[in-house]
């Protein structure tokens, strides 16, 4: 709408030359001009203002004087800004024609008012004709419409704010079916246009006692706020939030009901993510809180509180207070680090509430609004005590690993390859770093790189193996050792490395030969005395020896009997051999022959054969093993035997 001063080219009252003459003819009186009930003014077909009533001077606060005969539409240069002149040839023309409303401003001298400084009115120009038909004058009748405009800027301004409100709107009649919704409700919904003419119940199916609560709230009071379930036209539903309230005609009777209507699913599942944020937080098992800009402590979360001893006491407790007096210097450098960068590291000793301390390593964050000013620091403060204690524990394994005589190593499960050897495996395999990311085959000789699949199995399924093998050294020589493998597993079980301890048995093997010569020797000496001792032959008299046996005879102390008689009775050149079974336990056939054999072989040497020491139950026993003692003397006691061997030697 263009801006209009129709008094812009008139000339002050004082510069206005007198007009000669009568006034200016017009199509009517002046009398029925100020009988109009609305102001009116009449122009020449040549746009010069000639007449108005005392209506337009109260209208436009300009007095006729001023521009009656002075004014012309047509040639003003603000008239013809716009589209006037048009509308006026369009009247010159006989037709009746209504210009859109135009603002026009207070700015000729006279009508200055503090209290209003321009109105809207509305044109509308109109013939007037002489007896013969022909358009004479051009009327303007001014109609002062700035309420209307006012009334329907503001409702334009009202319109376009509801119809790009990001909240559904929607205007319901008594009834509580919907005569309007805003593009945002529509979209909500789902329904769209179909969505005039639908009842509040198609909405919210399930929420009946809800909303007719909230519908009587409406009606007693006139508003009402609450939450409800809707439902889309897919047939999912959402969580609204629902202010209502009562509409009124001029006449302040209810003539419908006005809702704004909220989503709530993102604000809920943000609510949702706090909760779990803060859940998370309070029991975390690291230490977490919230400083003021200050360095106070405004929260910390149960570890926090736990770990150091003071419980809720904690809050409100600034950050050098749990400081040792040495470090509570640096407190003041370190939170310039972390305004400057928004972030912080840093390690230091924490006190606990008993006096005692703790190494604490400390990761500090600025906490900003959207515009991202500064209101909080954030940090999450760990505890080092255990890790301090397992990283001593690890430098001692270290020490031990690498200090080891055996040789360590650590296999990738899944690669395969070396990838750690401690300075024994380097010194015994003769391999430098070179051997790491090579494969664990590289160690093993070709004959036993085909065992080394059932090793693994052996080794996945078990979790250890261990025994004797032949490895292979970098310069391709044989490494006998001893070996044992374990298998580490990740949390979820599954092997993620190997570890070999190998011994170089070289010089045990040299050792347990020597042991083994050693071993044989002593066993053939002492084969050698119990030899001596198991087969004794004792000279009688001169032509008779004994040998009194003690203990079981197999066949290899049967060889040794014979040996040791046929030695003896050639030796000694003994005419009667005494021997004397009164220490055998046992007598089978084994013994029986063993003895029987010797008799003969004493015989072919020319002496005779005592056997002394028959028991009863051992001559049964050869009796009843058919065994014949022909040619062989026998006697019960080894006295006997001597009497009898003397007494032949006698003869």
């Amino acid at each position: 709408m263009t801006t209009v001063n129709p008094v812009s080219s008139a000339v002050s009252p004082e510069d206005q030359p007198t007009r000669p003459g009568a006034p200016f003819s017009l199509p009517m009186s002046q009398e029925a001009l100020e009988s109009l009930p609305f102001p009116i003014s009449i122009y020449t077909c040549d746009g010069l203002l000639v007449g108005a009533n005392n209506l337009v001077e109260q209208l436009f606060r300009v007095p006729q004087s001023a521009v009656l005969g002075t004014f012309n539409i047509l040639t003003d240069p603000i008239a013809q800004a716009g589209n006037t002149h048009e509308l006026f040839q369009a009247a010159i023309a006989g037709q009746r024609v209504q210009a859109p409303p135009i603002c026009y401003d207070y700015s000729f001298p006279a009508t200055r008012n503090p209290t209003r400084t321009n109105c809207w009115i509305e044109l509308t120009y109109l013939p007037f004709r002489d007896a013969a038909g022909c358009v004479t004058h051009v009327g303007a009748i001014t109609q002062d419409v700035t309420d209307r405009v006012e009334a329907e800027q503001k409702m334009a301004l009202l319109t376009a704010l509801i119809e790009n409100a990001s909240d559904g709107i929607a205007v319901t009649d008594l009834t509580g079916r919907f005569t309007y919704c805003n593009p945002a409700y529509q979209a909500l919904i789902g329904y769209g246009d179909d969505a005039i003419g639908m009842s509040i119940a198609d909405v919210h199916p399930d929420e009946a006692a809800a909303m007719a609560d909230g519908t009587t709230q409406v009606r007693e009071h006139g508003y009402w706020h609450g939450q409800l379930t809707a439902r889309r036209a897919d047939g999912s539903s959402f969580p609204s939030e629902i202010s209502a309230f009562t509409l009124r005609d001029h006449d302040g009777q209810p003539n419908g009901m006005g809702a704004i209507i909220r989503d709530l699913s993102e604000r809920q599942a943000q609510e949702q993510r706090l909760r779990m944020f803060q859940t998370l937080v309070e029991n975390a098992a690291i230490g977490m809180a919230i400083t003021d800009l200050e360095g106070n402590y405004t929260y910390a979360n149960k570890a926090l509180r736990a770990t150091y001893g003071y419980g809720d006491a904690m809050i409100g407790m600034s950050i050098p207070q749990l400081l040792p007096p040495e470090e509570q210097a640096n407190v003041g450098p370190k939170l310039a680090e972390l305004f400057t960068n928004g972030h912080m590291n840093t390690e230091s000793q924490f006190l606990c509430r008993d006096g005692s301390s703790r190494p604490t390593a400390v990761a500090a964050m600025l906490i900003g609004n959207a515009n991202g000013v500064p209101l909080a620091t954030a940090a999450v403060i760990r505890d080092l005590t255990e890790e301090r204690a397992r990283e001593g524990d690890l430098r001692t394994f270290k020490a031990l690993v690498e200090n080891a005589p055996d040789a360590i190593s650590v296999v990738s499960a899944e690669q395969g390859i070396f990838i750690y050897n401690n300075a024994a495996f380097e010194r015994i395999f003769g391999y430098g770093d070179e051997v790491l990311s090579l494969p664990v085959t590289t160690i093993y000789l070709e004959e036993n790189i085909k065992y080394f699949p059932e090793l693994l199995q052996e080794l996945v399924v078990n979790g250890k193996i261990q025994g004797t093998m032949t490895f292979r050294r970098k310069d391709g020589s044989a490494l006998p050792a001893s070996y044992a493998i374990f298998a580490v597993y990740d949390s979820n079980g599954n092997p993620q490395s190997f570890v070999s301890i190998i011994r170089d048995i070289t010089e045990q093997q040299h050792a347990e030969a020597e042991r083994v010569i050693l071993q044989e020797q002593v066993i053939a000496a002492q084969q050698a005395a119990l030899r001596e001792l198991s087969t004794p032959l004792i000279p009688i008299a001169d032509g008779v020896v004994a040998m009194p046996l003690i203990g079981s005879i197999d066949s290899s102390r049967a060889q040794m009997v014979i040996e040791a008689l046929l030695t003896g009775v050639s030796e000694l050149r003994a005419s009667t051999t005494i021997i004397d079974i009164t220490g055998v336990p046992v007598v089978d056939t084994q013994v029986a022959n063993a003895l029987l054999r010797a008799a003969q072989a004493v015989k072919l040497l020319g002496a005779r054969v005592i056997l002394t020491g028959i028991r009863p139950e051992v001559a049964q026993t050869l009796v009843g093993l058919g065994v014949d003692l022909g040619g062989i003397t026998t006697r019960g006691t080894l006295q006997a035997g001597i009497a009898e061997a003397l007494e032949r030697r006698a003869n």
